[in-house]
């Protein structure tokens, strides 16, 4: 297949080498990203609680019958391909440390987790822009976590910006 115009969304891959030509002025860095779980029970009125003086959330996942709790992790420039498939016993303390400022009780209950990473811009805000020399290629991403929540208007300004760019 051929494409007149494309939207080039790697997620943490935007610095591989299949998008490093593109990508390498964005100012791009991949953090990773810590959620552990707690198997407590859930309830009707069981909601999220944020923290935001540390940037961490304890959330109910329901369907999984168990509530999630993420903090920020600093470990930076790590690659999704060689990301650990385990959280570290380090990635366990401070996670136990920060929810045990707010729940004591609740961080010695943590051990399962997830970890994975997410590509962030150095300004904070998602990078939406036209990239390489053809006006063909927009760059969407480095939503600095956040890209669950901003997809849309990241789409909306993606699509806005290929038909500004007529080929």
């Amino acid at each position: 297949m051929r494409f007149d115009k494309v939207v080039l969304a790697p997620g943490p891959w935007a610095s591989s080498p299949a998008c490093r030509a593109l990508t390498k002025s964005l100012d791009i860095r991949v953090k990773k990203i810590v959620s552990l779980h707690l198997d407590l029970p859930l309830h009707d009125g069981s909601a999220a609680v944020l923290f935001l003086e540390d940037d961490a959330f304890l959330v109910p996942l329901r369907h999984r019958g168990h509530w999630l709790f993420s903090y920020t992790c600093t470990e930076w420039d790590v690659s999704p391909d060689q990301l650990p498939s385990g959280i570290s016993e380090s990635n366990l303390r401070e996670a136990r440390s920060t929810l045990g400022r707010y729940a004591p009780d609740l961080a010695s209950m943590m051990g399962s987790g997830r970890v994975f990473c997410d590509a962030y811009a150095a300004a904070r805000e998602p990078i939406v822009q036209v990239v390489g020399n053809g006006g063909n290629v927009v760059f969407a991403g480095a939503a600095n976590g956040a890209g669950y929540r901003l997809a849309p208007a990241i789409a909306v300004e993606a699509v806005r910006l290929l038909s500004q760019n007529a080929i």
